[in-house]
């Protein structure tokens, strides 16, 4: 499976291959060492093959390993993904909880404040 997940706010995306592991679990991982928020921009089947192929399209606009920037012909093909739907909760969490470990109530990553006043009601 290839899937585009989009480094918000900084016009870049990471054209990336995943076999075994879920799209949402290769999100997560990507989050933790990300200073911005991330989300999944398209997925489509594909091999490893497809997916270096589609890093020799772009490669004039690789910014580092498998991130490009998002101009021109690849900000078309992007948008013409649909919009991915909600991803199923890797964990059973309590649904207060998987709301604000993803997103805050501003579409950013939720703060602690925000999460600690919904402990406390």
């Amino acid at each position: 499976m290839i899937y585009f997940i989009e480094a918000v706010g900084l016009d870049r995306v990471k054209i990336g291959y995943t076999s075994g592991e879920s799209v949402e679990r290769r999100l997560l991982a990507l989050k933790t060492a990300s200073p911005v928020p991330l989300k999944v921009v398209g997925v489509i089947e594909g091999t490893q093959k497809q997916e270096r192929r589609l890093h020799r399209k772009y490669a004039a606009h690789r910014v580092c390993g498998e991130w490009f920037t998002v101009t021109g012909e690849l900000k078309a093909y992007l948008a013409t993904f649909e919009a991915p739907r909600t991803a199923r909760p890797l964990f059973n969490w309590p649904a207060w909880l998987t709301r604000y470990l993803t997103t805050g109530k501003d579409g950013r990553p939720a703060m602690l404040a925000d999460l600690s006043a919904e402990v406390r009601r």
